[in-house]
């Protein structure tokens, strides 16, 4: 009875997810491949908890499976909408994990929570660095006529057959 929707409080869309005193630990179950990830949320509080010692925290849970899990500091006071988020979290193997909107400590208050995402980090397609010429990339008649790049390529879903990487120098 202490969790709703709320119309009228929102960070982004129509609606934000409100907690008032009383209200406990919301989870939910979700099955993740591996991989790294971010947890993420937009949360306004009013007068909730009291510092450190009590209010709410964003929490990716690998219990009991793996005894792990991901907090973000203690939410509390009375602040705007602010941007929460655990990121990196390396996800070893596939397994299924508990998101939390985690009740810590017990406080008093109201808490909205908006915009609640979980976001595998998938890198760069392409990412290069040039390691040679060093200065300015700049190629100089009295050195080598080389250039060394650092290459790494991760194509999405590991498909190496349908991309292929190109480079090309010009003066």
């Amino acid at each position: 009875s202490a969790w709703g929707v709320d119309q009228l409080v929102r960070h982004g869309g129509n609606l934000s997810y409100r907690r008032t005193t009383g209200g406990g630990t919301v989870s939910q179950a979700v099955p993740l491949k591996s991989g790294i990830y971010k947890f993420s949320a937009w949360v306004k509080t009013e007068g909730l908890g009291a510092g450190s010692s009590s209010g709410f925290r964003l929490t990716l849970d690998f219990r009991p499976t793996i005894s792990e899990w991901f907090p973000t500091e203690v939410i509390s006071g009375t602040r705007d909408w602010t941007l929460y988020e655990v990121k990196n979290i390396v996800v070893p193997r596939d397994l299924t994990v508990t998101l939390k909107l985690e009740n810590f400590g017990g406080p008093g208050g109201t808490a909205w929570f908006d915009d609640v995402k979980l976001q595998e980090q998938v890198p760069q397609p392409v990412d290069a660095f040039l390691l040679h010429p060093n200065f300015r990339g700049m190629l100089f008649d009295d050195g080598p006529p080389t250039v060394k790049l650092d290459v790494t390529v991760t194509p999405p879903g590991d498909d190496f057959g349908r991309y292929t990487v190109r480079g090309t120098i010009r003066d």
